[in-house]
Protein backbone atom coordinates (compact mmCIF):
# COMPACT_ATOMS: atom_id res chain seq x y z
CA UNK A 1 0.00 0.00 0.00
CA UNK A 2 2.77 2.43 0.91
CA UNK A 3 4.67 1.56 -2.25
CA UNK A 4 1.55 2.16 -4.34
CA UNK A 5 1.10 5.62 -2.78
CA UNK A 6 4.72 6.44 -3.48
CA UNK A 7 4.41 5.41 -7.12
CA UNK A 8 1.17 7.36 -7.45
CA UNK A 9 2.79 10.43 -5.87
CA UNK A 10 5.71 10.23 -8.28
CA UNK A 11 3.33 9.87 -11.23
CA UNK A 12 1.39 12.95 -10.13
CA UNK A 13 4.60 14.92 -9.67
CA UNK A 14 5.83 13.88 -13.12
CA UNK A 15 2.49 14.82 -14.71
CA UNK A 16 2.60 18.25 -13.07
CA UNK A 17 6.15 18.85 -14.29
CA UNK A 18 5.26 17.80 -17.82
CA UNK A 19 2.16 20.01 -17.78
CA UNK A 20 4.17 23.02 -16.67
CA UNK A 21 6.68 22.52 -19.45
CA UNK A 22 3.88 21.98 -21.96
CA UNK A 23 2.17 25.22 -20.88
CA UNK A 24 5.35 27.12 -21.59
CA UNK A 25 5.70 25.48 -25.00
CA UNK A 26 2.17 26.16 -26.27
CA UNK A 27 2.20 28.67 -29.09
CA UNK A 28 -0.66 31.13 -29.53
CA UNK A 29 -1.87 29.09 -32.51
CA UNK A 30 -1.82 25.88 -30.43
CA UNK A 31 -4.05 27.58 -27.87
CA UNK A 32 -6.34 28.97 -30.59
CA UNK A 33 -6.79 25.47 -32.04
CA UNK A 34 -7.52 24.07 -28.58
CA UNK A 35 -10.12 26.77 -27.88
CA UNK A 36 -11.75 26.12 -31.26
CA UNK A 37 -11.87 22.39 -30.56
CA UNK A 38 -13.42 22.99 -27.12
CA UNK A 39 -15.98 25.38 -28.60
CA UNK A 40 -17.02 22.85 -31.25
CA UNK A 41 -17.24 20.04 -28.68
CA UNK A 42 -19.50 22.17 -26.44
CA UNK A 43 -21.93 22.81 -29.29
CA UNK A 44 -24.85 20.41 -28.95
CA UNK A 45 -26.15 20.58 -32.52
CA UNK A 46 -24.98 18.86 -35.70
CA UNK A 47 -23.48 21.83 -37.55
CA UNK A 48 -21.24 24.05 -35.44
CA UNK A 49 -19.02 25.27 -38.31
CA UNK A 50 -19.40 25.75 -42.08
CA UNK A 51 -16.75 23.10 -42.77
CA UNK A 52 -18.42 20.51 -40.52
CA UNK A 53 -20.07 17.56 -42.28
CA UNK A 54 -23.74 16.75 -41.80
CA UNK A 55 -24.76 13.19 -40.99
CA UNK A 56 -25.51 12.65 -44.71
CA UNK A 57 -21.91 13.65 -45.57
CA UNK A 58 -22.62 17.05 -47.08
CA UNK A 59 -21.04 20.24 -45.77
CA UNK A 60 -23.01 22.34 -43.26
CA UNK A 61 -22.10 25.58 -45.04
CA UNK A 62 -24.61 28.36 -44.43
CA UNK A 63 -26.71 26.10 -42.17
CA UNK A 64 -24.04 26.10 -39.46
CA UNK A 65 -24.33 27.80 -36.08
CA UNK A 66 -21.33 29.92 -37.09
CA UNK A 67 -23.18 31.42 -40.05
CA UNK A 68 -26.24 31.99 -37.88
CA UNK A 69 -24.27 33.90 -35.24
CA UNK A 70 -26.45 35.97 -32.97
CA UNK A 71 -29.05 33.23 -32.68
CA UNK A 72 -28.02 32.24 -29.18
CA UNK A 73 -24.70 30.43 -29.60
CA UNK A 74 -21.38 31.76 -30.86
CA UNK A 75 -19.05 29.01 -32.06
CA UNK A 76 -15.34 29.52 -32.63
CA UNK A 77 -14.49 27.91 -35.98
CA UNK A 78 -11.41 29.72 -37.28
CA UNK A 79 -8.19 30.91 -35.68
CA UNK A 80 -9.14 34.50 -36.51
CA UNK A 81 -12.22 34.12 -34.27
CA UNK A 82 -10.04 33.69 -31.18
CA UNK A 83 -8.91 37.02 -29.75
CA UNK A 84 -5.53 37.71 -28.20
CA UNK A 85 -7.34 38.28 -24.89
CA UNK A 86 -8.89 34.81 -25.07
CA UNK A 87 -5.43 33.29 -25.60
CA UNK A 88 -4.08 35.18 -22.57
CA UNK A 89 -7.07 34.17 -20.41
CA UNK A 90 -6.45 30.53 -21.38
CA UNK A 91 -2.76 30.83 -20.43
CA UNK A 92 -3.70 32.31 -17.04
CA UNK A 93 -6.35 29.63 -16.41
CA UNK A 94 -3.91 26.89 -17.34
CA UNK A 95 -1.22 28.40 -15.10
CA UNK A 96 -3.66 28.61 -12.17
CA UNK A 97 -4.61 24.95 -12.62
CA UNK A 98 -0.94 24.01 -12.71
CA UNK A 99 -0.21 25.99 -9.55
CA UNK A 100 -3.19 24.38 -7.80
CA UNK A 101 -1.87 20.94 -8.73
CA UNK A 102 1.54 21.82 -7.26
CA UNK A 103 -0.10 22.83 -3.97
CA UNK A 104 -1.85 19.46 -3.81
CA UNK A 105 1.39 17.58 -4.55
CA UNK A 106 3.36 19.52 -1.94
CA UNK A 107 0.95 18.56 0.88
CA UNK A 108 0.96 14.74 0.70
CA UNK A 109 -0.08 14.19 4.33
CA UNK A 110 -3.13 16.47 4.26
CA UNK A 111 -6.36 16.40 2.35
CA UNK A 112 -6.12 18.70 -0.65
CA UNK A 113 -7.89 22.01 -0.26
CA UNK A 114 -8.00 22.68 -3.97
CA UNK A 115 -8.72 20.44 -6.92
CA UNK A 116 -5.79 19.26 -8.97
CA UNK A 117 -5.73 20.50 -12.53
CA UNK A 118 -6.66 17.12 -14.05
CA UNK A 119 -9.92 17.03 -12.06
CA UNK A 120 -11.15 20.12 -13.90
CA UNK A 121 -11.05 18.60 -17.38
Amino acid sequence: MRKRRMVLGLAVLLAAAISARAADNFSDNDIRRKLIKESILRYSGQCPCPYTKKPDGSSCGSHSAYKGAGEGYAVLCYETDVTREAVERYRQRYLQKYQASREVVQKPGKRPEKKAFWENF
